[in-house]
């Protein structure tokens, strides 16, 4: 008898996240450790303004994308893969405008050729693995995953090694681990040019679906990218790597909040089928305790023992460890930080997102109220306590929308 081995969707999901979110920790913790604090926080705030873009391109066109796609016919989802490719390469024109001119403002200049390669290389990448994904094909984008990611932070790891690593190395490196993970997984998916008018058709659809998360993920990153922006300007790139270096520990746990992200969402909806609200918040509930339990022993760690983990990750001779009391303040505010992501993921799963919306926006205007003035004052020790501020006004915003939610349920039963 042979026994056949299957292993659940919902699983390549979480595995193809994880290898994502440890190459990129792999990088940093390279790259923090062989690189001198300013050309870290360069390298952060050339990496902050890549990933801020894309922001773009995911809200308008990877995940209208994902969603036609999934709903699409065999026959005719390669011409969606074929106008994704020719969307996604003439929406980076514009953003690598905007790219290269944000560099020579930042004094990059010299690196302003590579960075535009990884961002388009990056954009290529990512379209793939989103086709994969929306043909249900999780375990397929793996392999290429593990290039990008995994083989970024390898190179990285043998350029430091030969004493050659540089910011421009680096980015070189990351741009060409792109690359071969774009070839592969395009691969792996069947693309097919149709005419002009259907991409012109395809572009006026995606603007639409992608607009209302455009806007979600604008306030989250903003709100998100305040703090370091604000330390390189007040106080040079050096903050901005301290910042970054205590932020990197606290997001060891990452992999384990999108998780969970990618599942409240189905739970809440169905449980919201089944009743009414507040029901739907007692059926995710259990998934947010389960995940709370391994958060805690992690953040506890980090709360104790701060000095100990920045010496094992960045070395005790690093010029880091002596942030442990930032990473207890950042440690305190992502404690307060995981309730909220988890009230804003049941919102997306019963379709009350405008509410996430509400609380970003005042989570972003706290941000810069409380920010600006105590970064400017007091530094890497302001933005702490600004942090902190920011994740006490968020969690109190979350608590008056959760409880305007239930009383939904209650005028009904009234």
């Amino acid at each position: 008898m042979r026994v056949k081995l299957r292993i659940p969707t919902s699983a390549w999901t979480l595995g193809d996240q994880g290898v994502v979110s440890l190459g990129t920790f792999a990088v940093n913790m390279v790259l923090a450790r062989d690189l001198t604090p300013d050309q870290y926080g360069t390298f952060s705030l050339i990496f902050l303004s890549i990933m801020g873009l894309s922001t773009i391109t995911n809200a308008v066109l990877f995940y209208p994308l994902s969603v036609r796609a999934t709903v699409t016919s065999d026959a005719d989802r390669s011409e969606v893969f074929g106008a994704g490719l020719l969307l996604t390469f003439l929406g980076c024109v514009p953003l690598c405008v905007v790219l290269a001119i944000g560099l020579l403002l930042l004094g990059c200049a010299d690196v302003a050729v590579s960075v535009v390669a990884w961002f388009v290389l990056r954009q290529a990448q990512e379209l793939f693995r989103r086709a994969l994904f929306s043909e249900m094909r999780h375990a397929a984008a793996v392999p290429g995953d593990m290039i990008c990611y995994l083989g970024q932070a390898l190179v990285l790891f043998l350029l430091a090694r030969s004493n050659e690593l540089t910011i421009d190395h680096a980015i070189l490196s990351m741009a060409g681990m792109s690359a071969v993970a774009a070839v592969l997984q395009a691969t792996q998916v069947s693309i097919r040019f149709g005419q002009t008018s259907a991409l012109w058709r395809f572009a006026h659809d995606w603007l639409g679906l992608g607009a209302g998360s455009l806007g979600i993920q604008l306030l989250a990153t903003l709100r998100t990218q305040f703090f370091p922006w604000a330390l390189a300007a007040v106080s040079g790139p050096a903050a901005a790597a301290n910042y970054q270096a205590a932020s990197n520990l606290v997001q060891l746990c990452n992999p384990l909040i999108i998780g969970l992200c990618n599942v409240i969402p189905q739970m809440s909806a169905r449980g919201l089928t089944a009743r009414d609200y507040k029901h739907a918040w007692k059926v995710a509930q259990p998934l947010m305790i389960l995940g709370a339990a391994p958060l805690l022993a992690c953040y506890v760690l980090l709360g104790a023992l701060p000095s100990t983990v920045l010496a094992i990750f960045y070395g005790a001779g690093s010029a880091y460890t002596h942030l442990g009391t930032v990473v207890q303040a950042l440690t305190l505010s992502a404690v307060l930080t995981y309730p909220v992501e988890m009230v804003l993921t049941y919102l997306h799963g019963i379709a009350k997102t405008p509410l996430g919306v509400r609380i970003n926006f005042v989570g972003l205007i706290a941000s810069v109220v409380l920010g600006l003035p105590l970064t400017v004052t007091f530094g890497l020790a302001g933005s702490c306590v600004a942090l902190f501020g920011v994740s006490c006004v968020r969690a109190v915003m979350a608590y008056q929308v959760l409880d305007s939610v239930f009383s939904i349920d209650r005028r009904v039963v009234a």
